[in-house]
């Protein structure tokens, strides 16, 4: 490494200028003979060549002795001039520009400005409504959303089933030659439903396993008829914010997800026809171990066309989860509506929560058909887990959500004036001030 020392002395030119030897410099004050600017510069750089600062006219730098006589020639203007700025012998340009430096006194004026307009910003649900109007409207909303919260806990039901099939086949454990061979006779189709549920539930478990699937698929169709009845009874709320349009989306919606459940889901295992859209219906297929070190995984295998069946899989989760994303939007637009910041909150969180959990479950789709080994299985089950547990936290979040807008509802039906923040300042008691005695204005 390097001593500073001799770093120091190598660099002399760069270094002298830090320190203060007591020996005072000569400078050479000359004018621009284009522009007539001002110069001043060392004594020691006596006849090399410059450019003028302001017009960029090449000059030599004039001895002391000659610096004089123009002086002397030019008269006491030079002298009564404020002494010009000293220049360096070449020019350095730095390449940034020319920045604006403000006054301290403007900048203090900026600071003070911003402080104020950072005051000033307050939340959009500052002033809050003292009633509503349509208040007989707000009263069929409130009820709807009441519906809507049985159909949303039914839900709840849903994945118990769902949750309880996996359960058996852990228990039980899977048995693929076995089921294959139960499922497939001499000179007929496989029964593509009952090997898939037999795989996910075990041999032992198959009767018992279809009870649940059933029971599942059922209450998945009463949920979407529960929702569609609390739609239609919120299609009399008012339209701000985008609500009818919402309101109509969701029936929209709802129908499309009984189809798709009636179809997809309980018909093939009701024995009415033998396909049966295995990520859709059954996902928990590549939850088995019987995946492992196979190529293709299972439901690929069993499957006649597995990127058309993952496209319409992917499909079908969107129009289902689009449903509890537009009821947290719902929730949010009421929210804007009676400006009420918490109703608000709570509608954007359920919208945000309800992304989450149709990403886990679509991440864990589009793996399941990626690779079979141990670490691949792995990462599945902690998807799947994922999935559920979100699942469940979504199923506690959206109908508090719901219940909290109906109790903010229940304030304005109920005839409960809300505050306003002006009338509350008019009733606060203003302080008098005391009278100022005349011989004080002076000093104040």
């Amino acid at each position: 490494m390097l001593n500073p020392f001799f770093f120091c002395l190598l660099n002399t030119g760069a270094c002298l200028p830090f320190f203060d030897f007591g020996v005072s410099m000569d400078f050479i004050s000359f004018r621009c003979t284009s522009c007539n600017q001002g110069l001043k510069i060392g004594a020691d750089k006596a006849g090399r060549k410059i450019k003028c600062t302001k017009c960029g006219t090449p000059l030599t730098i004039p001895s002391s002795d000659d610096a004089r006589a123009a002086a002397a020639s030019a008269g006491p203007q030079l002298e009564a001039e404020a002494p010009p700025k000293p220049v360096a012998a070449e020019e350095f340009d730095d390449k940034q520009g020319y920045g604006l430096l403000s006054a301290p006194a403007e900048e203090e004026q900026l600071e003070t400005k911003d402080k104020k307009e950072d005051k000033k910003k307050v939340g959009p649900m500052q002033r809050k409504l003292k009633t509503l109007p349509d208040l007989d409207l707000w009263e069929k909303v409130k009820a709807g959303l009441q519906v809507v919260s049985i159909g949303v806990i039914i839900w709840g039901g849903v994945i118990l089933f769902t949750v309880l099939i996996l359960v058996l086949g852990i228990i039980s454990g899977p048995d693929y030659a076995e089921t294959v061979d139960k499922y497939t006779p001499l000179g007929a189709a496989p029964d593509v439903p009952a090997i898939m549920l037999s795989l996910v539930a075990g041999m032992d478990n198959e009767s018992l396993a279809k009870i649940f699937y059933i029971l599942a698929a059922v209450l998945a169709l009463l949920q979407v008829i529960i929702l569609m009845a609390g739609y239609g009874v919120c299609l009399k709320v008012p339209d701000r914010f985008g609500s009818v349009g919402q309101v109509k989306a969701l029936l929209a919606l709802g129908g499309l997800n009984f189809f798709i459940i009636l179809i997809f889901k309980l018909l093939p295992v009701l024995g009415v026809f033998n396909y049966l859209l295995v990520p859709y219906a059954l996902p928990e297929v590549s939850l088995l171990d019987a995946n492992v070190d196979r190529d293709p995984p299972l439901w690929v295998a069993w499957s006649a066309a597995p990127f058309l069946d993952m496209a319409l899989n992917v499909v079908f989760l969107c129009l289902f989860y689009a449903q509890p994303v537009l009821i947290g939007v719902f929730i949010w637009s009421i929210g804007l509506a009676v400006r009420e910041d918490p109703v608000v909150r709570k509608g954007e969180a359920a919208v945000v929560l309800t992304l989450g959990v149709a990403f886990c479950l679509l991440a864990f789709h589009l793996l399941s058909m990626t690779g079979t080994s141990g670490v691949a299985l792995g990462v599945l089950r902690v998807l799947y887990a994922a999935w559920v547990g979100f699942t469940i936290l979504l199923l506690v979040r959206l109908p508090m959500a719901l219940k909290d807008t109906r109790a903010i509802l229940q304030k304005y039906l109920d005839g409960e004036e809300m505050k306003d923040e002006d009338d509350e300042e008019d009733k606060k008691p203003k302080r008098k001030r005391k009278p100022v005695p005349a011989d004080d204005e002076d000093d104040e």
